[in-house]
């Protein structure tokens, strides 16, 4: 089916030291019926109700990934802007701050 996932970010030059990244991958049959969407939703909540000192979840998506881009956006992450550090490619990054 696919996997979800919150890990921190890979140490990198560039990289946001300390900052916890989630995202989510999904098998082409799946697309199209809110798993996704569910899925890091929970996830998200999850992350920060188990770790107090939580402050943002960051997500790294493909730009032509119009799909994950949507996802990021209706669980409630704000599009930061791109980067092409990550992978070598460009990406959208997008948070998401803790509630309350």
């Amino acid at each position: 089916m696919g996997c979800i996932f919150c890990k921190e970010f890979p140490e990198k030059e560039k990289a946001p030291h300390g900052e916890v990244e989630t995202g989510w991958h999904l098998g082409q049959e799946f697309w199209g019926y809110g798993y996704a969407t569910e899925a890091a939703k929970a996830v998200a909540n999850f992350g920060f109700e188990k770790d107090p000192a939580l402050e943002r979840l960051m997500a790294v998506v493909y730009t032509e990934n119009t799909a994950s881009r949507r996802v990021a956006e209706k669980i409630g992450m704000k599009h930061l802007g791109k980067m092409d550090w990550y992978y070598g490619v460009p990406l959208e990054v997008y948070e998401l701050i803790r509630p309350g």
